[in-house]
């Protein structure tokens, strides 16, 4: 814009922009919208995640009453000692299936707010509780809702740790927020020098402004004395009428 409008003049600030000056603003802009989108995309992620978190605890209440069922039923056949073992390490691993689900709740919720080793950390846990939790469903072999549960399972982690899924989404944040802080400080560069310009011309300015008072001021003293020498001789030429 400055080029445009100011290219008929010579010393502007447009000679002191160039096209890869422009550019640099222009990705300033272009980059914060993509951190804008990122954000938005990570927060949908994360709230679909939740929602499978959801979804895994009602399939858990599923399991539970299936298993509720297949105790009376078994009470009523009166099955030996080994249904009873089979009952109580079934509800041990309900119960620990419960844990893990609200384990993978709190990570997915602090999840997106963790940066670093913490975020790090954290995704090392998640895989840990999702492999843990992968290998208790794997003990619950009568029980028909496990494959519902584990159906909600596997979608739960591609969302969370699958492709373009919510940690890979985060890696990207991070490396276009390295990027954007790398295009701030070029444009604090190329700001400076404009600042740096505009002072050397204000400058400069003052200066031609002082001078071209100077000349004004000799000028008008010569018209003045010309104006006094044209009064002086026509008073004399008419005293010599006289």
């Amino acid at each position: 814009m400055f080029r445009e409008n100011f290219s008929y003049r010579e010393d502007t600030i447009a000679e002191e922009l160039s096209s890869a000056d422009a550019d640099v603003f222009q990705n300033v802009v272009k980059g914060r919208q993509d951190i804008v989108a990122q954000n938005i995309r990570i927060n949908t992620l994360v709230s679909q995640a939740v929602d499978e978190i959801l979804a895994l605890e009602k399939s858990i209440v599923v399991a539970q009453i299936e298993f509720g069922n297949q105790q009376r039923d078994a009470q009523s056949k009166q099955d030996g000692p080994r249904s009873v073992i089979w009952a109580i390490d079934t509800a041990k691993t309900l119960g620990e299936i419960s844990g893990s689900v609200a384990s993978l709740a709190i990570l997915t919720k602090d999840f997106a707010v963790e940066t670093g080793a913490a975020q790090t950390g954290a995704r090392q846990r998640m895989v840990g509780e999702i492999n843990i939790l992968a290998s208790r469903l794997a003990r619950l072999k009568n029980l028909e809702a496990r494959h519902d549960v584990a159906g909600v399972l596997v979608d739960y982690r591609n969302t969370m740790l699958g492709p373009a899924g919510v940690v890979e989404a985060l890696s990207a944040l991070q490396t276009s927020q390295a990027d954007q802080e790398q295009l701030y400080a070029e444009a604090e560069a190329v700001l400076n020098n404009i600042g740096a310009w505009t002072r050397s011309s204000t400058q400069r300015a003052a200066m031609e402004f002082r001078q071209s008072a100077a000349e004004t001021s000799r000028i008008v003293e010569r018209i003045r004395f010309v104006d006094v020498a044209f009064n002086m001789c026509m008073l004399l030429i008419s005293l010599a009428l006289l």
